[in-house]
């Protein structure tokens, strides 16, 4: 019995820091992702200047993130530009080219929203990846739920804070 029980301690440490990994792994991909989905959104007009055909990040989508099935039944389907990316990932560029946007705004920026309830799951799951933004340095809030780039704000303010003055 205590052979076992040393199994299923190793097997809980063995996949405890197989999760630390990957999770760390993620970060860094998101955050690369997320570069060069700036570098290309300031590629894109210089390639069209020039006659060349510009980069389309939806043609290349389809990573499997937000996939209808591991979800509530009440939450709404993604449209179609943000179905293969992570909810980080479709917030980032909204922010960047819009500046700061309510949360209200940003759901019906990502979501095919059809009914007040859709609205509400997924503005609850949209706050909560706000929350892990700001927790992370990326996005302030700089009203109620209104929210901008944390490299927009030049630390000016963050949470109605102001910093760096």
């Amino acid at each position: 019995m205590d052979m076992f029980i040393e199994g299923l301690k190793e097997q809980a440490r063995v996949k405890r820091d197989e999760y630390a990994t990957l999770t760390k792994e993620r970060l860094r991909v998101e955050s690369e992702i997320s570069k060069l989905h700036q570098y290309i959104d300031e590629l894109n007009p210089l390639l069209v200047r020039h006659g060349l055909d510009t980069i389309d990040l939806k043609a290349v989508a389809g990573s499997g993130f937000a996939k209808p099935g591991n979800r509530s039944e009440f939450m709404p389907d993604r449209k179609p530009e943000y179905e293969g990316a992570s909810l980080a990932l479709a917030v980032e560029p909204l922010l960047r080219n819009n500046g700061r946007m309510h949360a209200n705004e940003l759901v019906k920026a990502i979501y095919e929203i059809r009914n007040a309830t859709g609205h509400k799951y997924a503005k609850r799951t949209l706050v909560g990846t706000l929350r892990g933004m700001m927790k992370k340095g990326d996005v302030v809030r700089v009203e109620p739920n209104t929210y901008e780039l944390a490299s927009a704000t030049n630390g000016r303010r963050a949470e109605g804070v102001l910093t760096n003055q």
